[in-house]
């Protein structure tokens, strides 16, 4: 019996001693040969703050305050390798699983690094796992967002795959020969970012980058019960640019719309075809200032807070105030935005019995322009001239009075 108890407290003894002997180890003493394998593996100069054992949430050695090749280039708050039973076979020829905490780099060390991990080293990584990534550009800083890489069986990079928007967006990318990539972006449930809160169902873009652009070679995007289509290009290089094409099918427009102008806007199905441009020298401003030119036809649907037929109800000059609305059939015209200005030029809607065309302009809220309309009823016919003026929410019409042919005058002039 009290062999029995012996063993029982020298077993006990032995757990308790390699449970600890982890957390009194002198890491340090692995710190210069850590630093050397490391830095052979990434081709560069490695240096570890201090590295220590933690049980929780599991096992791990974990490295802290991890410098490569220099502050400016490359700085990772910790960077765990946990003690897994494949993790220890294969210590110092490969490792899986580990995870990169809050690392900052710069954008040519990021751009390079798939390189690096993936060409000759002693030491393999089997899985990377990136939290909270964040790289420097010339005009500012990308993330914070997630990452994962995972190499091919021969050691040589499969893809890199990012996690955006709080997990609704996917970005992957796969080595397509030296220095190109091929690019895959695909999101549901998404917020355009920066500007207005344009929401798609689903955004699914692929195309080759390279280390100054991303060339989209195809965009497919639900918005708002349609399709958009298109291509486009992003350059970086010095200033962010976005330029591209975009097909508009079966939109409904009212809540599109309503994301620009809550108070004036249209409904009705959007069909329309245009090119866009933006320009910026940090990609949160790249959508603050638009260049967008295009042609739009909507069918069905009614103008809210516009009432175009009042006017023509009298031969007297007068003026109507917002509220009320138009139907029409079909309502066209071409767009052109630049920056806080809106251009509808050639507008025409068509009601049936009542047409109208004109221009208007919309810069900084305010509006301005104008609309010849007319309405004809059996053998009847009025026509008129008025000006919009007013702001988008508190649109102004001034007509100088309906003309009908009938009445043997002629028409007076419109109100200034």
């Amino acid at each position: 019996m009290k062999n029995v108890s012996t063993r029982i407290i020298i077993a006990a003894l032995f757990v308790l001693v390699a449970g600890l002997l982890p957390l009194v180890f002198p890491y340090s003493l692995l710190k210069p040969s850590l630093e050397s394998r490391l830095g052979q593996t990434l081709h560069s100069k490695v240096e570890i703050g201090k590295i220590h054992f933690s049980f929780l949430p599991k096992p791990a050695f974990r490295l802290e305050q991890v410098t490569i090749d220099s502050a400016d280039a490359a700085q990772i708050k910790q960077v765990v390798i946990p003690t897994t039973l494949r993790n220890l076979l294969g210590f110092g020829r490969a490792l899986h699983e580990v995870k990169l905490v809050e690392p900052v780099f710069s954008r040519p060390f990021a751009l390079g690094l798939t390189d690096r991990l993936a060409s000759e080293s002693p030491l393999r990584l089997g899985e990377l796992a990136l939290e909270n990534i964040v790289i420097r550009t010339e005009q500012g800083a990308l993330g914070p967002f997630t990452a994962e890489i995972a190499f091919k069986a021969d050691h040589r990079l499969d893809t890199v795959t990012a996690h955006l928007a709080g997990g609704k967006a996917e970005l992957q990318i796969q080595p397509a020969g030296p220095g190109n990539f091929t690019v895959i972006f695909s999101a549901k449930n998404w917020q355009l970012p920066f500007a207005h809160a344009v929401n798609f169902e689903y955004i699914n873009m692929t195309g080759q980058a390279n280390s100054e652009r991303l060339q989209i070679t195809d965009i497919r995007a639900g918005l708002y019960n349609g399709l958009v289509t298109g291509n486009g290009q992003l350059l970086w290089n010095g200033r962010w640019q976005l330029s591209g094409q975009l097909q508009a099918r079966n939109i409904r427009a009212e809540p599109l719309i309503a994301v620009f102008s809550p108070v004036t806007r249209a409904t009705g199905l959007l069909q329309g075809e245009g090119s866009f441009r933006f320009n910026a020298d940090h990609y949160a401003r790249l959508f603050d200032t638009p260049q967008l030119q295009g042609r739009f036809t909507l069918v069905d649907g009614l103008l809210h807070n516009i009432d175009l037929i009042t006017p023509l109800k009298s031969s007297s000059p007068e003026i109507v105030r917002h509220g009320g609305q138009t139907s029409f059939n079909l309502l066209r015209g071409t767009l052109a935005v630049q920056g806080k200005a809106v251009s509808l030029r050639a507008v025409h809607l068509d009601a049936g019995k009542f047409r109208a065309n004109g221009d208007l302009l919309v810069r900084d809220g305010k509006l301005s322009g104008g609309a010849a309309s007319t309405l004809s009823a059996g053998s009847m016919t009025a026509s008129n001239q008025v000006t919009l003026s007013g702001t988008l929410d508190s649109p102004e019409l001034r007509s100088g009075g309906a003309w009908r042919p009938a009445s043997g005058r002629d028409p007076e002039p419109a109100a200034q």
